[in-house]
């Protein structure tokens, strides 16, 4: 059934609240409050919390603006310390990643630190270990399939003052604008980074084409020193590409993969570790932990890795995190359902937000002691106040 909501003012959004019986003892502060926090999000999203009857809403007796302040402020404190555990899970990953990959197929010499760019070092994931992840690893002729590793980038930049040795070749696009390709090695100094060699194609717009480059097109093996040039380069390595995007990478030849891997994000991450082989994914699971030698380790890992990153996308947008609530297209292991006492609430899909922190609780490096400290000073204020419903309903509403 579908909603639709009318503007109001927020002096009409205080007095909504008003005669729903709640208690406002300091109207411009409630107003001050809306305008910072979002009336959606600070009111809405918590007064179900507080309610006596929901058709019409009217609030339980001596529920005060205060009470709403309060949850949201513990909603903000859960989020900050959530955000401090999932990190701590995400660097740990980077680094685990980055060592049992590079130990086993980087340890030849420099030559082999750009191994892990080589779809050959890894196992492409079988039918056997689908999951939400595998579809992305490695899918030849389709970007959107693979991993960042295994396709080619473009970025804009200023070849300052290089030596290009190559192919140059003149085409047109299909509006008819015409450009000159450099396709080849480039060795010396692109925007103000460090002098580097970089493989790949270089497309320069025809009015910004000098006519040392534009006389040469056709040319095979050609050497031509060029300064001061903005173009794009295409066909980049992603190695070659980080070079350029981030100037702490630039000074590399051959960036290895314990610098590279600070430039994944979470899924990237967790797409990668798909095709890391099963003795590679066997010791960061343990070191994580989860018991590699357990049957069923692999999947709760995996599904553990489902919820994570659900929750980091759900923390970077800033949503009111006790409301969090498992997508429906996760769905919980059922070792983890029979281990945790888990509710989910249909077809083993859809946790409660407390109950999908247990199973983060799997990782090392992933504690609930400050979320839990928290919650218990909330409950401690609401005990105080004998405002006992709202404790039961925030129960109710995380699954704990």
């Amino acid at each position: 059934m579908t909603r639709e909501k009318e503007f109001k003012t927020i002096n009409e959004q205080i007095s909504i609240q008003k005669n729903r019986n709640l208690k406002i003892s300091d109207e411009l502060q409630m107003e001050s409050f809306i305008q910072q926090k979002n009336y959606f999000n600070s009111i809405n999203g918590f007064e179900t919390l507080f309610l006596l009857t929901s058709n019409p809403k009217k609030y339980m007796s001596r529920v005060y603006f205060k009470d709403i302040k309060r949850i949201y402020v513990l909603d903000r404190n859960i989020a900050k310390y959530l955000f401090q555990e999932i990190e701590k899970i995400e660097i740990e990953l980077k680094s685990r990643i980055a060592y049992e990959f590079a130990r086993e197929h980087c340890s030849s010499g420099i030559e082999s630190n750009l191994n892990y760019l080589d779809i050959n070092f890894y196992e492409l994931p079988t039918l056997h270990n689908q999951n939400s992840f595998t579809d992305y690893f490695y899918t030849s002729g389709k970007d959107r399939k693979t991993h960042i590793f295994f396709r080619t980038h473009n970025i804009s930049a200023r070849i300052k003052n290089a030596r290009f040795t190559g192919n140059v070749q003149r085409s047109s696009t299909y509006n008819g604008a015409i450009f000159y390709n450099l396709e080849g090695i480039f060795e010396g100094t692109i925007d103000d980074l460090k002098i580097n060699i970089y493989r790949g194609k270089f497309s320069i717009k025809d009015n910004n084409t000098p006519s040392d480059i534009s006389g040469l097109d056709g040319c095979t093996d050609v050497s031509v020193q060029i300064s001061n040039l903005e173009g794009r380069f295409f066909d980049l390595s992603y190695a070659d590409y980080c070079k350029m995007k981030y100037p702490y990478i630039s000074s590399y030849k051959n960036p290895p993969l314990w610098v590279i891997i600070d430039t994944l994000m979470l899924n990237d991450l967790l797409i990668l570790f798909q095709g890391l082989g099963v003795k590679i994914q066997n010791r960061i699971m343990s070191e994580m932990g989860f018991d590699s030698s357990a049957s069923g380790s692999r999947e709760k890992f995996i599904n553990a890795c489902e919820i994570l990153r659900e929750l980091r996308n759900e923390l970077a947008h800033f949503s009111l995190i006790t409301r969090y609530r498992t997508g429906n297209k996760i769905l919980i292991n059922s070792l983890f359902i029979s281990e945790l006492s888990l509710t989910p609430k249909t077809n083993n899909r859809v946790l409660k937000f407390y109950q999908s922190l247990k199973i983060l609780n799997y990782f090392n490096n992933f504690s609930l002691k400050k979320i839990d400290r928290s919650i218990r000073l909330y409950c401690l204020k609401n005990i105080f106040l004998f405002k006992f419903d709202i404790i039961k309903n925030f129960f109710k509403r995380i699954g704990k």
